[in-house]
């Protein structure tokens, strides 16, 4: 990571706790790799982690002074702040410096009793500055026997400067630190080996050549040349903590209720356990860990004259229990893996989340196969001539229903039958050369270069408007996948569309449609073109009988003259009459042959010998005078009659073409079908399928990677569910939960919002999915799909048992449902706005120090600090004028928003002392001695 990058990076606070992790620190190579550890343990591609909050014990300050040192001067740090957890120096049960200085004489060092090793772990620091290293005494002499000891306390005694004149040689700083053999109290004059020995200003020896400035105690108060009382001494910081590194020192992380300006605590909390887990020490740390409380404590602190302060806090918190965000976290991940709705129903997504070429490649869009065939081509000229010979037939058919056909001088069946066959002959020539195509092309494992020259010779256009852009496959699914998780659909539910859409992808070949070619186009719609059936126009039939008989007899009845003359000359109408519709018959006998092998005339016997009858039954009638009918009337009928001769064979043809029903109908639908079926094949099985093989490699990948991550979280929420919801912790001196209690509260508020944030996470994930996908590498996403997840599943688990929810996780959005959720609980607080009024003389200020440890502090207000912070989430506090001036602490409290510091997230608000300590009580020696 460049300085520029660091410069426009988000800032992190990198914590760690020396007291666990100082092995790590010490074999690392660099400790820039520990930094990007931590950056990516929080999920983020990058940040400035210059800002480093170190934890360490008072006991052990010294003998890690190697690795703070390490820290501190590492090029990649900018500021550090040390917390410094532990008793102060006197109550440590061993010397200052690592055993050189024990309880003698009552000159103010501590009481060690009957511990024969007052100094566990702690070596000789003249080794540490000089020729050993720092610390390597400390962590290779153990614990010393009684006899070592005995003489190191021997050569202490007789140090000049410490109440006995100094006698013998001094040893110089770049000695080697080795004790002569025998050292005793009664002899003063031995040359004293200790680290503290006959230096310039520790004796009137050598006061004469002390250099200025030889030994400069850092701290309050320094002192050359002089030491300073260890029962008095808090803490020894090691030379590398001196400013700007800012120091702060809890002696007891319980705490106690003090204000400054007394000399005993107020209050004492009713904790038993000191540990790191007190709520008060807790919310420090969490304090600390936003990087603009860290800022402002690194710039009060590092400005101090020993660059230490003990710190007071009191706060108002907003974490809620463990089992609660377990709680949410379980809801959520019930909604994400919940299965589809109706299993036993095929699973596809809505439509309206399928963009781009996917509609395209699955068969959704039918207009572009429209123009997949080019007009002059093979295809197009077969489906063009079959449609035209089916449609001559149908107009052969159309025109036989017309009474002017009958008398053509044509036989109209048998130029429907010939239509008809030419049309069935060249729909069978159709139907064949398709299927050869389809078994040849195929296409379900690619076109080579022959195929689709085969395919330009048919007429399919192979480039053009079907051409996918590259990455839009990619694309679209990315947009369906995200769609689909941020409407609230289940990663199950989405794993189920993408593995639906992966199997309509994947190009079946043209060899699958031959089946379908052969349904639509089977060889009964061939046969009943080539046969189109006969003609039924019987003229034996009874009601051409009896109409042919009706009209004859009528017609008949007419006589141009009477008597017997009369019925001899009417004899020559009657068979007239018989001719007239013996003529009709024949012309319907010849129009309805349709077929030439149709054949047959006996209907056309039975016919004239009909006509014969009625028109004798007429010519009779009239003749004998039986009807006696009025010459009027028997005029009338015998022209009806004769008018329905000539009518008759127009109504019996009209009717009987109208019945005959040819399946050219059915023809014309069986050609539109096939040429619906060829662009179709051609589109989506020749010119489409490679793409549509990409696609389906793509969406296949996609699914496996999303079933990857189905499973990572149903065994998150598998662990999960071993965490009950537990009671809310209550408030403890110095520490408020009312913000935690109002989110608590808010429980499906939490989950929806931890929904959301697992969202994130798996878009998150994918992300590196889309760009290998993009890149053409598939296969590359089994490789880590898993493995990520787990990962940011820790990620977030950190996350939430650190930072809650009021913070988005590193790869989360901030929505908008979780800025309301933290304003609503943070704006109605009534106590954040007391926390923040509170001064430096506030009592209920939780001082993190033991009621002995007051003695050590700087109980002056002028000489404290006091920094007050707060969430964003809160400032709408401000706007209601919930924060005004008034009485609690005292009178003129100022307005808290002026000096207010403002961190972007945070679970924690309040006020943070920062108290000075006493002149005197803090050590810190110049590099080299100790």
């Amino acid at each position: 990571m460049t300085e520029s990058t660091l410069s426009r990076a988000a800032p992190t606070v990198v914590e760690i706790d020396l007291r666990t992790r100082y092995a790590e620190i010490m074999t690392v190579e660099r400790f820039s790799d520990i930094q990007r550890a931590f950056v990516r343990d929080l999920g983020v591609a990058e940040s400035d982690p210059g800002r480093v909050l170190l934890i360490d014990d008072s006991r052990l300050l010294v003998e890690h002074a190697p690795g703070l040192e390490r820290i501190i001067t590492a090029r990649s740090v900018n500021q550090v702040v040390c917390l410094v957890v532990g008793p102060p120096n006197a109550e440590r049960g061993d010397s200052v410096d690592g055993g050189d200085h024990v309880s003698q004489d009552g000159r103010g060092y501590a009481d060690h009793g009957d511990d024969p090793d007052p100094d566990p772990g702690y070596g000789d620091f003249d080794d540490e500055f000089g020729g050993r290293g720092f610390g390597g005494g400390g962590a290779n002499s153990g614990r010393r026997d009684t006899a070592a000891n005995a003489g190191r306390y021997e050569r202490q005694a007789a140090r000049p400067g410490r109440g006995e004149p100094a006698a013998g040689r001094a040893w110089s700083d770049g000695s080697s630190g080795k004790a002569p053999t025998a050292h005793t109290a009664s002899a003063p004059t031995g040359a004293d080996r200790g680290r503290y020995g006959s230096r310039p200003g520790r004796g009137s020896a050598a006061a004469a050549t002390a250099p200025v400035g030889a030994s400069q105690v850092g701290g309050s108060g320094p002192r050359a040349g002089s030491r300073s009382d260890p029962a008095r001494l808090a803490l020894v910081k090691p030379f590398v903590l001196r400013a700007p590194v800012a120091t702060l020192w809890v002696s007891d992380a319980r705490g106690v209720g003090w204000g400054m300006g007394q000399t005993q605590p107020q209050s004492l909390p009713a904790l038993m356990d000191d540990a790191d887990d007190a709520p008060a020490f807790a919310a420090l740390r969490d304090a600390l860990c936003q990087h603009e409380v860290f800022d402002a404590v690194a710039e009060r602190v590092g400005s101090m004259a020993d660059a230490t302060a003990a710190p007071g806090l009191r706060a108002v918190v907003g974490r809620v229990e463990d089992g609660v965000l377990s709680d949410a976290q379980l809801r959520a991940l019930d909604r994400l893996l919940a299965p589809h709705p109706e299993p036993g129903e095929e699973s596809a997504p809505p439509p309206a989340l399928l963009t781009g070429p996917l509609p395209l490649l699955l068969g959704m869009v039918d207009r572009r196969a429209d123009a997949v065939l080019r007009p002059d081509g093979l295809i197009s000229s077969l489906l063009r001539e079959c449609a035209g010979r089916i449609a001559d037939a149908d107009a052969a058919v159309k025109g036989m229903r017309g009474w002017r056909v009958l008398f053509s001088g044509h036989q109209p069946g048998m130029v429907v039958w010939s239509a008809m066959r030419q049309a069935a002959d060249r729909l069978a020539e159709l139907r064949d050369n398709l299927r050869i195509e389809f078994f040849e092309i195929d296409g379900s494992r690619g076109l080579d270069q022959t195929r689709r020259n085969r395919l330009d010779e048919l007429g399919v256009v192979t480039r053009g408007s079907t051409d996918i852009v590259p990455g839009a496959v990619v694309n679209s699914l990315r947009v369906l996948t995200d769609n689909a998780l941020e409407t609230g659909h289940s990663i199950v539910e989405a794993s189920q569309w993408l593995s639906g859409i992966a199997h309509r992808l994947y190009p079946r070949g043209s060899r699958e449609h031959i089946d379908e070619l052969n349904q639509i186009c089977p060889d009964s719609v061939l046969d009943n073109l080539d046969n189109p059936g006969p003609l039924r126009l019987s003229l034996a039939a009874p009601r051409v009988l009896l109409a042919v008989a009706l009209f004859c007899f009528l017609a008949a009845l007419w006589s141009p003259l009477d008597g017997v003359a009369g019925a001899v000359v009417s004899v020559v109408p009657a068979l007239t009459i018989v001719v007239v519709a013996v003529l009709g018959a024949w012309l319907l006998m010849n129009a309805r042959q349709v077929s030439p092998d149709e054949a047959g005339a006996l209907d056309l016997v039975a016919l004239v010998l009909v006509a014969l009858a009625a028109a004798g039954g007429g010519w009779y009638l009239q003749w004998s005078a039986t009807l006696n009918l009025p010459a009027s009337v028997q005029t009338g009928l015998a022209a009806f009659g004769l008018l329905g001769l000539l009518l008759w064979p127009l109504w019996a043809w009209v009717s009987a073409v109208k019945r005959w029903q040819p399946q050219l109908g059915t023809a014309a639908v069986v050609v539109e079908e096939l040429r619906r079926l060829v662009c179709r094949v051609a589109l989506y099985e020749w010119v489409l399928a490679d793409s549509r093989r990409e696609a389906h490699d793509i969406t296949n990948a996609l699914t496996g990677a999303l079933l990857d991550m189905q499973t990572k979280l149903t065994d998150h929420a598998m662990l999960l569910r071993d965490h009950p919801i537990g009671d809310q912790p209550g408030g403890v001196p110095g520490i408020d939960v009312e913000v935690a209690t109002l989110l608590r509260d808010q429980r499906g508020e939490i989950a929806r919002v931890v929904q959301e944030d697992l969202v994130d996470l798996i878009q998150t994930v994918l992300r590196r999915c889309w760009k290998d996908l993009e890149r053409g590498a598939p296969d590359a996403l089994v490789n880590y799909v898993s493995a990520e997840s787990g990962q940011l599943l820790e990620v977030y688990a950190e996350h939430l048992a650190r930072r809650g929810v009021h913070e988005a996780p590193p790869f989360a959005r901030s929505g908008e449902r979780r800025a309301v959720l933290v304003d609503a609980v943070w704006t109605e607080s009534h106590r954040v706005a007391e926390v923040l009024r509170a001064t430096k003389l506030d009592a209920g200020i939780q001082q993190l120090c033991g009621p002995e440890e007051l003695s050590y502090l700087d109980v002056s207000p002028d000489r404290a600090d006091l920094i007050r912070f707060a969430p964003r989430a809160a400032k709408a506090l401000f706007a209601r004028g919930l924060t005004r001036p008034g009485p609690v602490g005292g009178p003129g409290i100022p307005h808290p928003g002026a000096d207010l510091v403002w961190t972007a997230g945070g679970q924690v608000a309040g006020v943070l002392r920062l108290v000075r300590l006493r002149s005197g009580v803090v050590e810190t020696p110049v590099e080299g001695r100790l």
